[in-house]
């Protein structure tokens, strides 16, 4: 009975949804995660760079390039601010549900490429021990589900890293 009235109380009085960024409270679900501010931030700051790669004597090198054509590998967003964020919750505070919230962002802007294929980078096995999840396999798996793009998962860590 008691489970039951919380229900009821958690209907008519929602407890309030805060912003994973700015921790200012969101005045209406726009998918819970984001205020409009930060939204607004997230959205200006795409910036789609182009980079193509090199495999010479087991090294991988990476330049960037000026247009798509001559791209291997297209970065939407710098990793920092408001993605640096988001990636963070879903890593360190294990908010799964950012993973599809990232994907269908992402979503809009890949679904005019003509993209083979999704590559993740993996985990260390140090850190996918200690997290139990990749985060950005966790993306990938929203992006296979929204976009039916198949994931390769063909790249290996050799080494341990700091936490970014």
């Amino acid at each position: 009975m008691e489970n039951y009235l919380n229900t009821i109380k958690n209907i008519i009085y929602p407890k309030p949804i805060r912003c994973v960024v700015c921790n200012n409270y969101i005045l209406y679900c726009n998918e819970g995660f984001l205020c409009d501010d930060c939204m607004d931030k997230l959205l200006s700051s795409k910036n789609k760079s182009y980079y193509s790669y090199i495999v010479e004597n087991d090294s991988l090198s990476i330049r960037q390039e000026s247009n798509l054509n001559d791209a291997h590998i297209i970065c939407l967003y710098p990793y920092e601010s408001i993605m640096q964020k988001l990636i963070k919750d879903l890593k360190f505070k294990y908010n799964i549900d950012l993973a599809y919230f990232i994907a269908d962002n992402i979503s809009f802007d890949i679904s005019s490429l003509n993209i083979d294929a999704i590559v993740p980078l993996t985990s260390s096995r140090f850190s996918l021990n200690e997290r139990g999840f990749n985060q950005i396999e966790a993306i990938a798996d929203q992006l296979n589900k929204i976009l039916n793009i198949p994931i390769l998962n063909c790249l290996e860590r050799t080494k341990h890293i700091r936490h970014q």
